[in-house]
């Protein structure tokens, strides 16, 4: 009777220890594990100019190896230095992609890299520079005459930062909050990524030149308040087409790294330096989820785990992913370990910037324990 017992006590062990052994297996991936794959000024993809095989080829190979490398995210650049990849009533196709005149592309690449990515297993998000629209240090005079800065010279600001110049959307006149609307909204209605996310969601620096617009809409607010005013709108009102036309479409942001800077470590802060209040963003609802680019390494101030630990204190219940900066030097040397601290911290997973800074390493991310 008793080995009888005992018999059936370890049947029912090893039946429970099975079950729990297929729930945990049965779970979906929800960590993030994302690579940006840039296309501003061909960085990432694609090498070859014209030939839309060999561009077609050359994505899904490299989507075929972030999946190896044990990633299950791209974030996809759509739109760069104002040039998107698709036909657009807006904005015009950078000319590797299309005929002679920048009007048509050879292909869809916006299409197929849905269509490579779910094929191969891989979520995908639209990613969108939103703000900045040309930062080839001043050479504008090359651009085509459908480039939003040659149409609409009167929205652009020049911007100087030492000796470069950069060209901005002034985001204080509404007709260029519209036009970043009828972009993002031509997106959402063509395509079925899995999310969009903003990028350059931000003024350049302090000594951006609006006097203008801020004399002709500031009324009575303060600059300071005002232009991190005119910053939520476009994500208010992006949010309100998108979740209109596409409910389940996640609506992301990469806000610089630092919200505000700490007593012992001083940088670009996103709240007072480039006007972005990613907290407001996070508390209100604006955002699925944040990817902060928190492109420091794990020594000295600031480091990437005391300025992870902020952001997750103050996540607001909001999912944030660890932006990761493999292009630095400092970042690549420990990358294997920066990517374990994001995994065991509270984060909803990691993002790497960019693919081309990971190309050649032999590594196989695993999925959080």
């Amino acid at each position: 009777m008793i080995k009888f017992l005992l018999s059936k006590l370890t049947f029912i062990l090893f039946l429970i220890v099975q079950l729990l052994a297929f729930n945990v297996s049965a779970q979906p991936d929800t960590e993030t594990r994302a690579v940006w794959v840039t296309t501003n000024y061909r960085l990432d993809w694609p090498s070859s100019i014209g030939n839309s095989e060999l561009q077609r080829k050359e994505l899904k190979k490299i989507f075929e190896d972030i999946k190896a490398k044990g990633f299950n995210t791209v974030y996809f650049q759509v739109r760069s230095s104002g040039t998107v990849l698709f036909n657009s009533k807006y904005e015009s196709i950078p000319n590797y992609f299309s005929d002679t005149n920048n009007t048509t592309l050879n292909f869809d690449p916006s299409k197929y890299a849905i269509e490579s990515a779910r094929e191969i297993g891989l979520k995908i998000h639209a990613w969108v520079n939103m703000i900045r629209c040309y930062s080839r240090n001043g050479h504008k005079d090359f651009l085509n005459k459908n480039h939003v800065i040659k149409k609409h010279p009167g929205w652009i600001v020049e911007h100087r930062e030492g000796n470069k110049t950069t060209y901005w959307l002034d985001p204080g006149l509404p007709e260029t909050r519209k036009y970043l609307l009828n972009l993002v909204e031509e997106i959402t209605v063509k395509y079925n990524f899995d999310g969009i996310q903003f990028d350059y969601l931000r003024y350049p620096g302090k000594n951006f030149d609006d006097q203008f617009s801020y004399s002709a809409y500031g009324k009575n607010q303060n600059i300071h308040d005002w232009r991190r005013d005119n910053i939520n709108k476009i994500l208010i009102d992006a949010k309100r087409v998108i979740k209109r036309l596409k409910p389940n479409m996640l609506i992301g942001a990469a806000p610089i790294g630092i919200y505000k800077n700490g007593y012992d470590y001083y940088a670009l802060q996103g709240y007072s330096d480039v006007y972005q209040d990613s907290y407001f963003w996070l508390e209100n609802d604006l955002v699925d989820y944040l990817v902060p680019q928190i492109y420091w390494g794990l020594k000295g101030k600031p480091n990437f785990i005391d300025i992870s630990k902020t952001w997750l204190r103050n996540s607001f219940d909001k999912n944030i992913i660890l932006g990761i900066g493999a292009f630095k030097p400092e970042v690549y040397s420990d990358l294997e370990e920066i990517i374990e601290q994001a995994q065991k911290s509270r984060a909803a997973g990691f993002a790497i910037f960019r693919y081309g800074d990971i190309k050649e390493i032999m590594i196989k991310v695993p999925a959080r324990n």
